[in-house]
C-alpha cells in the first residue's frame, strides 16, 4: 500500500562564477512544471534584497510506501531512516531537483540569464521537507550547512530581460508548450562565462555560431513549409559559415546575418586555435581577452538575429534582440548586407 504526501525542496540559484552579477528578478514568481505521468511540480522564486537571501521552493505531491510514511511520521529524519527507506525518499527528492533544474533552465535560456549554471538549482542540505496536507511542513533533513551562491543583485549584462510579472507568464507558456531553446545557447553561455582563458572563450563562441545556423535552418524550413534541409546539413560536409550566414540565410530571409564577415573570420581563427597546442599558435592567431569578449558579443548578436527571425512574434526574443543590437550593433556593422 502507498500513501500520498507532499514534498518540498528549498535552495538557491547556482552560478558558474563566484560573485556573479545575478540577473534582475522582480517580485515572487511561481511556475508549474507538468511532469509526464507524475504530479505537477510548483516552483516558486522568492527574490531577496541580496542573492544570499533568494529562496527557491519546489513542491509536489508524491506517493510513498506505508513503511516510509510510518517512519517519517514517527519523526525519523533523513539520516535516521533505514537505508532502503532513505533511498526511496532520495529518489523522490532527486526527481524534484531534476524538475526544478528544468524549470530554472527555461529562465536561463529564455531570459538570457547567462550567469546561471547548467544545473541552476543549488538545493540546501537542510532544505528537504514533507507534509501530509501541503501546509504544515516537517523537516526531513535538519542538519544545517551553508550551500548556495554568493552574488550581486545586478543585471548580468545589458542584454538580460528581467523576470517579473510581465515575463513570468511568457516563460510559463514556454514550459507548457515544451519550447526547446537552441542547443547553441549552451555554448554561448559557456563562452560568456569563461573568464580565465580567452582561447576557450573564442572556441565556445565559434561552436555556438556553427550550431546555431544549422538549428535555425532546420527549424525554419520545417516551420515555413520549405523542403526540409536537415539531411543536407547533418549528413553532408557543411558549407562555410560565410555561405550559411550569407547566401543561404539571404535565400530564406532576404537578408544576411549582420555579422557574417566576422563570423567567418572567427571560425577560421577557431580552427587555428583548436588544432594547435597551447603556446604553439601563430602570432596573428593568439587571442586577447578583449578580442574574445568582442567576438562573443558578435556571436550573441548573430544568434539572436536568427531567433528573432524564427520567432518574430515572441516578445521576449524581440526585446533581447533589441538589447543586444543596441549594445553590439555599432561594432558589428548594424546595417545588414543585402
Amino acid at each position: 500500500m502507498t500513501k500520498k504526501i507532499y514534498l518540498k525542496a528549498e535552495g538557491r540559484f547556482a552560478t558558474d562564477r563566484f560573485l556573479a552579477r545575478l540577473s534582475p528578478i522582480v517580485g515572487e514568481q511561481t511556475f508549474f512544471y507538468p511532469a509526464k505521468n507524475k504530479p505537477d511540480l510548483n516552483v516558486t522564486i522568492f527574490p531577496g534584497k541580496t542573492p544570499y537571501e533568494d529562496r527557491i521552493e519546489a513542491t509536489c505531491q508524491a506517493e510513498v510506501s506505508d513503511e516510509v510514511f510510518d517512519a517519517i511520521n514517527m519523526g525519523l529524519t533523513k539520516h535516521k531512516l533505514p537505508n532502503n527507506l532513505r533511498e526511496d525518499m532520495q529518489i523522490l527528492f532527486d526527481q524534484i531537483n531534476d524538475w526544478t533544474n528544468e524549470v530554472l533552465r527555461y529562465l536561463k535560456y529564455s531570459l538570457h540569464f547567462t550567469e546561471l549554471s547548467e544545473s541552476p538549482f543549488a538545493p540546501r542540505v537542510d532544505g528537504e521537507f514533507w507534509s501530509i496536507d501541503g501546509s504544515n511542513w516537517n523537516s526531513y533533513s535538519p542538519h544545517l550547512r551553508f550551500q548556495g551562491t554568493i552574488g550581486i543583485r545586478e543585471a548580468s549584462s545589458e542584454m538580460a530581460v528581467p523576470l517579473d510579472a510581465q515575463t513570468a507568464p511568457l516563460v510559463q507558456d514556454y514550459i507548457d508548450n515544451g519550447y526547446s531553446p537552441f542547443s547553441s545557447l549552451t555554448f554561448l553561455h559557456r563562452a560568456i562565462n569563461e573568464g580565465h582563458n580567452p582561447r576557450y572563450k573564442w572556441i565556445y563562441a565559434a561552436a555556438a555560431a556553427e550550431l546555431a545556423i544549422k538549428e535555425f535552418l532546420i527549424e525554419y524550413t520545417y516551420k515555413d513549409g520549405c523542403s526540409p534541409i536537415e539531411p543536407l546539413l547533418l549528413e553532408l560536409p557543411s558549407p562555410s559559415l560565410r555561405k550559411l550566414y550569407g547566401q543561404i540565410l539571404d535565400y530564406y530571409l532576404g537578408e544576411r546575418s549582420p555579422c557574417v564577415s566576422k563570423i567567418h573570420d572567427g571560425s577560421e581563427r577557431r580552427n587555428e586555435l583548436l588544432h594547435r597546442p597551447i603556446g604553439k599558435e601563430k602570432r596573428q592567431t593568439a587571442v586577447t581577452s578583449q578580442e574574445a569578449t568582442q567576438y562573443v558579443r558578435e556571436i550573441e548578436l548573430a544568434i539572436f538575429h536568427l531567433l528573432h527571425n524564427l520567432y518574430p512574434k515572441d516578445w521576449i526574443i524581440e526585446r533581447l534582440f533589441q538589447n543586444i543590437e543596441q549594445v553590439v550593433g555599432e561594432d558589428c556593422g548594424k546595417k545588414k548586407t543585402k
